[in-house]
């Protein structure tokens, strides 16, 4: 696998940073679309777990994430995360032209902007796949939802901190470790962005049955940032004959980063290798 980094100019000029891992030999790609406060520098584990696949793999950093331009932890629309997605691939098609179809798979926040995108088009890729997908908050956190409509109408550009707890993401104390020394994560939020994603969440967990490719779907079992049982709606009404869901009794969120991270990583070798 050839290994490049740079920036793409998305719909509205905005610079996202991006990294591809190309294959020589490889047709067909895997789009991987991060979580919110993340960025693409934590799927290298599973990029080098599949890097013998003949798959290319092509990453970006969120707007207002990472190493990419924009207002950190902001968007004025949800539609911006998911237009600057369909802007990296057309500039994938027209930077590798051999490559010809497109896997698409997206962790928590990712996950919305992913199913999001191929709502857009499903015919236009191979197949979803989806990583503790965020559509709403568990029961418990579910206030946050109202409290930052409300707040959205006054201050939609106020910044606080983001209430997830670091320690819910993952029981491997390296990687949580990992987690918190590194400097391009973001830990705050602003109100406008907050909002946003619960109206996408409940925009696209209503349209889940005009999703008719392939899916597969990982979930935590243990899951304190996201609804496992929003999850397992949305899987019901995807209606696509070829759609899988596992679930990971006692797994956090995080199911790239926790302690028994090679069971899921095993499975998407195991499910792209059948793609490709």
């Amino acid at each position: 696998m050839s290994e490049e980094t740079g920036y793409f100019s998305s719909f509205d000029g905005t610079k996202l940073f991006y990294r591809t891992f190309e294959h020589a030999a490889a047709s067909r790609a895997l789009i991987i679309v991060h979580g919110f406060g993340e960025h693409s520098g934590r799927y290298l584990e599973l990029i080098e777990a599949v890097r013998s696949l003949p798959l290319s793999i092509f990453l970006f950093d969120l707007r207002g994430h990472g190493q990419s331009e924009g207002e950190r932890v902001y968007a004025d629309s949800f539609r911006y995360f998911v237009d600057d997605a369909e802007k990296f691939r057309q500039f994938l098609e027209a930077r590798y032209p051999r490559i010809h179809s497109f896997i698409l798979m997206g962790q928590s926040f990712g996950g919305l902007i992913a199913s999001a995108l191929v709502l857009k088009n499903s015919s236009s890729w191979v197949a979803l796949i989806l990583l503790s997908p965020f559509f709403s908050l568990p029961k418990a956190n579910r206030f946050l939802h109202w409290f930052s409509l409300c707040l959205n109408m006054m201050i939609p550009k106020i910044v606080w901190n983001n209430p997830i707890q670091p320690a819910f993401l993952t029981h491997d104390s390296a990687e949580l470790e990992h987690y918190q020394q590194d400097s391009l994560i973001q830990r705050r939020i602003t109100t406008r962005l907050t909002s946003e994603m619960f109206k996408a969440g409940k925009s696209v967990f209503e349209k889940a049955g005009e999703v008719a490719l392939p899916v597969l779907i990982l979930a935590s079992g243990d899951d304190h940032i996201v609804s496992l049982e929003k999850t397992k709606g949305f899987f019901e009404r995807i209606s696509s004959i070829d759609k899988k869901m596992q679930i990971f009794d006692g797994f956090y969120h995080e199911l790239l980063h926790e302690k028994d991270r090679q069971k899921p990583i095993g499975i998407l070798r195991d499910y792209l290798s059948s793609l490709v």
